[in-house]
Parts: C-alpha cells; structure tokens; sequence
C-alpha cells in the first residue's frame, strides 16, 4: 500500500494559484517598468525642448512663444497623468505581491503537511513491519517449542 495524501488535489491547486499569482506580479512588475521608461523619456523629451527654446524675444514671435509654452505645459500635464499612473501602478504591484507572498505560504504549508502525513505513514508502516516480524518470530518460536515437547 503506497502513501496518499488526501489534500493532493487541493495541494494541485494551490500551486496554480500561486503560479497564477507569480505571473500576476510580473506583469504589474512589467507595467511600473514601462510606465517609468515612459516618464523618463518625456522628461527627456521636456528638458530637451526646454534648452532648444530661444531665449531672446527677437527671435520668436509671440504666438510662436505661446504655442511652446502651451507644448511644454501639455508634456507636463502628460508627466504629471504618467507619475499617477505610476503611483498606482506601484499600488497594485505591492497588492499582488502580498497575494502572491499569501499564496506561497498556503502552498508551503500544504507541502509541509504532506511532508509531515509521510513521514507518520512511514513510520506507521515500519512498526507494522516490526509488528508482522515478531509475531513470525513468535509462531516460530512457538512451533520448535511445541516440536520440542512432542519429541520428548
């Protein structure tokens, strides 16, 4: 009889879950890195624009000058959604990872059990053993005794 563990399936489970939950944080891992990248290259984009406009009034008409200022306020405005974005994006990423962190702990303690249920089956099977042994030592024993008494 070999040892099955009766939690097997919920065990089955509980490994998908947190599988699941694992690619769950990488894609929110995923995301706060893009929407980083995204705020990085826009503020690249704002200081690149900034030290291109002119600085002197000649140069520049004055629509000119307040189209550039209503670009860069835009690419602000733009920074400002991402840097939200990124905040909550963060939000969700610690939120998945608490799931996850749960749900590797539920697993772990399944597999510890399991660990814990065998090691008592083994045990159990190996007194069993013992058990079987000496009571063949014992009709054995007692046979020879019983040859011995009708031999005499």
């Amino acid at each position: 009889m070999a040892f099955r563990f009766r939690l097997e399936k919920v065990l089955k489970h509980r490994q998908r879950l947190a599988d699941r939950q694992a690619r769950e944080v990488a894609f929110a891992v995923r995301r706060v890195s893009e929407i980083s990248e995204r705020i990085r290259n826009l503020d690249g984009e704002i200081h690149s624009f900034e030290s291109s406009f002119p600085t002197t009034q000649l140069q520049v008409s004055i629509q000119e000058r307040i189209n550039m200022v209503r670009w860069i306020e835009h690419l602000r405005s733009q920074q400002t959604r991402l840097e939200n974005n990124l905040s909550e994006a963060q939000c969700e990423k610690d939120a998945q990872q608490e799931k996850m962190t749960s749900a590797w702990q539920d697993l772990e303690v399944l597999k510890k059990l399991k660990a814990h249920q065998k090691e008592s089956w083994l045990e159990e099977n190996r007194k069993r053993e013992n058990l079987e042994m000496d009571e063949v030592g014992i009709q054995r024993s007692d046979r020879k005794r019983r040859e011995k008494l009708a031999s005499v």
